[in-house]
């Protein structure tokens, strides 16, 4: 077996890992990594954050405060003056996970209750995480930040912001 037709095939099991019973929060993550690197590109390269921790004050040193996104997607820069690594937020993602084995077609989705209701959910989570990362001026554009709900095998893309002052408190 070639080196193409063995990436293909190992690509192929991590997909029915994903959707194949309940996996375990640590296994999608480690698929969902996996796909979006397959997405690595010169130039557009960029950096998966496992798990960011978005201080909800980041001027203060003391703020025991985060939110913490499932993923991340940006790039590392660093500004003039500055000699500390900073962060290029392109897009974040959160999951949801299913509680017990579901596969309704991607058509009945939309009237599945419990598909709905997970979205939702990851819906109120996210728009937090979003305002954390703006309050770090983490997004990489000014007019939102995409996020991506995962939900088993299903997923949806969101842009979340920007934010107006009155927004941005819990």
């Amino acid at each position: 077996m070639d080196i193409d037709a063995a990436k293909v095939k190992y690509q192929k099991n991590l997909a029915l890992k994903a959707v194949m019973g309940l996996p375990e929060e640590d296994t999608l993550y480690g698929i969902a990594g996996n796909f979006l690197s397959l997405h690595q590109h010169l130039p557009h390269c960029f950096t998966i954050y496992p798990q960011l921790s978005l201080k909800w004050k980041p001027d203060e040193s003391s703020d025991q405060c985060s939110e913490i996104p499932d993923i991340d997607i940006g790039k590392f820069y660093t500004s003039r003056g500055i000699s500390s690594l900073q962060v290029a937020l392109w897009c974040g993602g959160e999951m949801g996970f299913r509680h017990h084995d579901f596969s309704p077609t991607p058509i009945l989705i939309h009237h599945n209750y419990e598909v709905r209701a997970q979205f939702h959910s990851l819906m109120h989570q996210t728009q937090n995480q979003a305002k954390v990362a703006y309050k770090n001026h983490y997004p990489s554009l000014t007019n939102g930040v995409q996020w991506i709900f995962m939900v088993g095998p299903y997923w949806k893309l969101e842009v979340l912001g920007p934010f107006m002052e009155a927004q941005m408190a819990v």
